[in-house]
């Protein structure tokens, strides 16, 4: 039986993502909450080597209704912060994929994450509609920055864990047509509530 995304294919690899994701939890609130020691200042070195091969993918009901939304208001541009494996990515090309097409501009920082994303990207028959690139997010998403414009920003907080900060874009003819949904922690929030403060992304 297939999910909201009708792809069998599609849903066979998500479900596996989805598996392994869920099967890091426990180890992943043990570092935080017992083993990791000293204040919280942000991430640190040790905390990115915790993390580098850790999925952190959005529920799978949570990564749905993402679909949902950029289907609804026919999403064709998205940006998303925090790509990891790329289990959000797959719903977002998903519905830019069922739109009639687009694409969805994400960036990573850890190398190895890239690698693997772009291969399950390639694996879904998804990776036309994903323009992926390694580095820090603000600096790749400014090399898509074309003439400012104000944002039109509506947020909505999609869990408690997840990375995944997406910008969707609407296309109704307007010279910069965005709309906004944030799922992820305040520090990745404020990270693209800086960037959007004079953006608007190439028509590319």
């Amino acid at each position: 039986m297939t999910s909201v995304l009708n792809d069998a294919k599609l849903d066979g690899l998500l479900s596996g993502l989805h598996q392994t994701s869920k099967a890091q939890d426990e180890a992943i609130t043990r570092y935080y909450r017992h083993e990791r020691t000293g204040p919280w200042n942000g991430m640190e070195p040790r905390d990115h080597a915790f993390m580098a091969d850790k999925l952190v993918a959005l529920d799978r009901e949570k990564a749905e209704f993402c679909y949902m939304l950029c289907r609804a208001i026919g999403a064709r541009r998205i940006f998303e912060a925090g790509t990891s494996l790329g289990v959000s990515t797959l719903y977002l090309a998903a519905a830019v994929r069922d739109n009639g097409g687009g694409v969805v501009f994400g960036a990573e920082y850890e190398p190895e994450k890239v690698r693997q994303a772009r291969a399950n990207f390639e694996a879904a028959g998804l990776s036309s509609f994903i323009d992926l690139r390694e580095g820090d997010v603000v600096a790749a998403a400014r090399s898509r920055l074309k003439e400012p414009a104000p944002p039109s920003p509506r947020s909505c907080r999609l869990g408690p864990i997840g990375l995944s900060c997406v910008v969707l874009m609407r296309e109704r003819g307007e010279p910069h047509p965005w709309s906004e949904a944030f799922a992820g922690r305040d520090q990745i929030t404020e990270r693209v509530a800086r960037l959007t403060e004079r953006p608007s992304f190439a028509d590319r």
